[in-house]
C-alpha cells in the first residue's frame, strides 16, 4: 500500500451565512443577524484569549525546561489553560478542546527537532502568538467536517462550550458556507472528497485575517493513485542560480537529447526584488531614529510591513509549487521512477554569485522551499528521490565526459566540440549519475 501523505488547503468562508447545525438531523439552524455578530464578535474574542494562553504557555515552559528552576516551582509551571484562563479573568466560552489542542501545539516548540534546535543550536526563537483576533482557532480530529447541501459545501465545527450553548440557546456545533469561485472546479473535487471519505480529514483551523475575512485551513490524510513507473527512467533535476530548474531524461543508461527549462528566472526575480525593496524601504522609514510616525500611524506601518513579508512567502512559495508540479509532470509523462537531485549545501551556497556578481540567497527565490515542494511531489508522484554528488556536473561534458567550459548559460567542450544549455547540460550529468549510482549498489 503506498504511504499517505498529508495535506493543507485553505479556503474562504461565507462570515454573513454562520448558522448552527444539528448533525443528528443534518440540518442548519437559522440566526438572526444580532445573534451572528454576537458571535463573530466571540469568536474574535476568543481567538485573542488563546493568543493570550499560548503566550503564558510558552513562557511558563521556557522557565520549566530552560532555566535551572527548583523542581517544585517545575511542576507549578505545567501547561493548562483552566488555571490560565483563571488567572487572566476570562471565562471558557469555546469547547474545551480547542483550548487543549492550543496548548498541545504550543508544547511542540519544546520536543523533539524544534527543542533542539531552539536549546542546543539557537537555531530557533521562541514563538510569539497574536492577540488581535487572528490567532488561529484549532479543531482536532473529529471536532469538524465538511458536509455537502444543495447549495454547496459547509464547514461545521463544534466550537461553543456545552455551558454557552445551553444558555443562549444554541448547539454547540456552527457551520459557514465555504465560498468557492465558480469557475475553481479542483476546490470543489478536492471538498467533495473530504464529504465521501476518499480524505481523511484530521483537524482544521478557523482564523480570522487582519484585513476581517475569514478563512479554514483543513489538513487532511490520503492516498496516492498507484503508479506504473518505469524503473529504468531516472529524471535529473539541476536548481540553477540563473535559471529556476533544468530537466533531463535517462532511459536504459542512455541519456536523451532533449532537455527542458523550467520556471522564468526573471519573473521570479522581479517579483522578489519588488517585495524586498518595499520592505526594505518600510523597515528604513518605520525604523530610523528621526522618523515621524508615532502612535497609530506607527502602529500601521508594522502591520503592512508584516503583510508584505507575509506576501513575499506567498509568492516563493507559490512559485516553488509551480516550478515542482511543473517537474512532477514531465515526470508524469516518462513514468519516472527515480529523480535526481543534487546534494546542496544550502548554507555554502549563501556566498555563491550567478553570472552578473549577485549573491545567491540576495537574488534567488528560496531553493530550499523549492527542494521541499520537488520532495513532496515525489512522494505523492510514487517515485524515489536520489541525491548526488553536485561536483562539476555543471563543468562536465554530458557527450564526452570531459571537463568543458561554462560561460554564464553556455557550455562549450573542447574535446568533442560539444555546445549547450549550461543547465540542460548539467542536468544531463545528473540524470546519468542518477542511474550510475543505483547501478553501482545493485552491483
Amino acid at each position: 500500500m503506498s504511504e499517505q501523505l498529508v495535506k493543507t488547503l485553505s479556503f474562504g468562508i461565507q462570515a454573513k451565512t454562520l448558522s448552527g447545525y444539528r448533525s443528528r438531523v443534518n440540518e442548519l439552524v437559522p440566526l438572526t443577524e444580532d445573534k451572528r455578530k454576537e458571535l463573530l464578535t466571540l469568536l474574535r474574542q476568543e481567538s485573542s484569549n488563546i493568543g493570550a494562553i499560548k503566550n503564558i504557555a510558552v513562557a511558563q515552559m521556557y522557565l520549566s525546561n530552560v532555566l535551572d528552576v527548583p523542581k517544585e516551582i517545575a511542576d507549578t509551571l505545567k501547561p493548562n489553560y483552566k488555571p490560565i484562563m483563571a488567572r487572566i479573568e476570562k471565562p471558557m466560552l469555546l469547547s474545551s478542546s480547542i483550548y487543549d489542542t492550543s496548548l498541545q501545539e504550543t508544547r511542540a516548540q519544546f520536543s523533539g527537532q524544534h527543542k533542539k534546535d531552539l536549546l542546543g543550536r539557537g537555531s530557533k526563537q521562541l514563538a510569539s502568538f497574536r492577540m488581535d483576533g487572528t490567532c488561529p482557532l484549532p479543531l482536532r480530529d473529529g471536532a469538524s467536517n465538511v458536509v455537502e447541501r444543495e447549495d454547496g459545501f459547509w464547514y461545521v465545527a463544534a466550537l461553543l462550550s456545552r455551558e454557552y450553548a445551553k444558555a443562549h440557546d444554541l448547539p454547540t456545533q456552527l457551520a459557514f458556507k465555504i465560498y468557492i469561485k465558480p469557475k475553481d472546479q479542483s476546490s470543489g473535487e478536492e471538498l467533495r472528497r473530504m464529504v465521501d471519505g476518499t480524505y481523511d480529514l484530521r483537524s482544521s483551523k478557523l482564523l480570522r485575517t487582519s484585513r476581517g475575512d475569514w478563512q479554514i485551513r483543513l489538513t487532511f490524510k490520503f492516498t496516492p493513485t498507484p503508479r506504473v513507473l518505469d524503473e529504468s527512467v531516472f529524471m535529473g533535476i539541476d536548481l540553477g542560480l540563473n535559471n529556476p530548474a533544468a530537466v533531463a531524461i535517462c532511459k536504459d543508461g542512455k541519456v536523451a537529447k532533449w532537455a527542458q527549462l523550467v520556471g522564468n528566472a526573471e519573473t521570479l526575480q522581479k517579483g522578489r526584488e519588488q517585495f524586498s525593496g518595499a520592505i526594505k524601504r518600510h523597515r528604513i522609514e518605520l525604523y530610523r531614529k528621526d522618523g515621524c510616525l508615532g502612535g497609530e500611524a506607527r502602529s500601521d506601518a508594522y502591520k503592512h510591513l508584516q503583510r508584505l513579508r507575509k506576501q513575499e512567502r506567498n509568492f516563493v512559495r507559490t512559485k516553488s509549487y509551480e516550478i515542482a508540479a511543473k517537474i512532477c509532470d514531465i515526470a508524469r509523462r516518462n513514468k519516472a521512477k527515480y529523480w535526481v537531485l543534487e546534494d546542496l549545501d544550502l548554507l555554502n551556497m549563501k556566498s555563491k554569485e550567478d553570472n552578473q556578481g549577485r549573491k545567491w540567497f540576495a537574488r534567488n527565490w528560496a531553493v530550499g522551499v523549492v527542494i521541499q515542494c520537488i520532495e513532496w511531489q515525489a512522494k505523492k508522484f510514487g517515485a524515489e528521490i536520489i541525491r548526488v554528488n553536485p561536483a562539476y556536473t555543471s563543468q562536465t561534458c554530458s557527450v564526452c565526459g570531459q571537463r568543458g567550459k561554462r560561460e554564464g548559460d553556455s557550455f562549450d567542450c573542447g574535446f568533442c566540440g560539444h555546445h549547450d544549455h549550461a543547465d540542460k547540460n548539467a542536468a544531463r550529468n545528473i540524470a546519468a549519475l542518477g542511474h550510475q549510482s543505483t547501478c553501482s549498489m545493485t552491483n
